[in-house]
């Protein structure tokens, strides 16, 4: 008996390490495959409708390669080990050899693929002039090319408004920013999301228009009035920075951490360092307290916008 899931945006199918008892033929929806490299992901690929995922780690019974995570809302037709075993069985001896070898070469070649460098790995060099690689899932460069596609998606696209404002269709950034610049749609669709968390997107994009990836986190932001965490502008004490990526806390309270650092500046006038982090709503008033876990304090400024 067929067993059909509905996957919210967010909702991850399988995890990386798990068991494989299943696979799964993607009825509706797009997912992302992916792995978890430091504090970051490596992007392997995007998966389609009407495409099958988890069938390499399922046909050769080893643990899960990859994360496979839904970019939008899905139905998956999960097709468990047993009932592909009774089919099989129905088959000549041929056939069962022929997917053997399949299975082989494709792990063999996966395994390949592994040793590459993906497209979330950048290069930087640390204090003594060494260059260190550091697996980042958007990059600074990635960041620009897609603040790029935004200008230009609008203005080749954009339509003026009664009030001044452009209103370009999101198809039109995907199309500039996946096919043109060459970027992962699941980045494009988390560059997006990072316009919509600082603000930015009422002021510069319309997405009102038109069916896109990311609209569930669109329409959901409208109907709560208010994102869950807002970019803050954080000051912190002594001359160690927090490094990018690190956790946020709020003096006090250690349950759980507030936000993240996402980038670091020195002031050119008192040289305080001055932060640039994704907070918690609840966080971001002036004169809050915070801490890293590495013991570096400061206080929070106040919203970035």
């Amino acid at each position: 008996m067929v067993h059909i899931r509905h996957m919210k945006k967010g909702d991850v199918l399988v995890k990386e390490g798990d068991s494989s008892n299943s696979m799964y033929w993607v009825q509706s929806g797009t997912l992302r495959l992916y792995k978890k490299k430091g504090s970051g992901f490596i992007e392997l690929g995007v998966v389609h409708s009407g495409e099958v995922v988890g069938e390499l780690s399922f046909l050769d019974n080893q643990p899960r390669s990859a994360s496979v995570e839904a970019l939008q809302p899905c139905d998956i037709i999960e097709i468990p080990r047993g009932k592909f075993e009774e089919f099989i069985n129905t088959q000549p001896s041929w056939m069962k050899s022929l997917v053997q070898t399949l299975v082989k070469r494709l792990r063999s070649t996966n395994n390949r693929v592994k040793e590459l460098e993906s497209a979330s790995t950048v290069y930087s060099k640390d204090d003594e002039g060494r260059t260190t690689k550091v697996h980042e899932f958007l990059s600074n460069g990635e960041q620009l090319k897609l603040c790029s596609a935004v200008l230009m998606a609008g203005l080749r696209y954009a339509e003026k408004q009664p009030d001044g404002s452009l209103k370009c269709k999101a198809g039109w950034i995907q199309l500039f920013g996946g096919h043109i610049a060459n970027i992962h749609l699941s980045k494009v669709t988390t560059f997006l999301e990072m316009m919509q968390e600082a603000g930015l997107v009422p002021r510069a994009v319309s997405f009102q228009k038109g069916c896109y990836v990311g609209q569930e986190v669109v329409c959901t932001l409208e109907m709560r009035g208010h994102v869950k965490r807002v970019s803050t502008r954080v000051r912190f004490e002594g001359t160690e920075a927090p490094a990018r990526g690190d956790d946020i806390w709020r003096d006090g309270v250690d349950d759980e951490p507030i936000g993240r650092v996402t980038s670091v500046v020195v002031d050119p006038g008192d040289g305080a360092l001055l932060v640039l982090g994704m907070l918690k709503r609840n966080a971001v008033e002036p004169g809050v307290r915070v801490h890293t876990k590495s013991g570096i304090h400061g206080e929070v400024l106040g919203p970035a916008t």
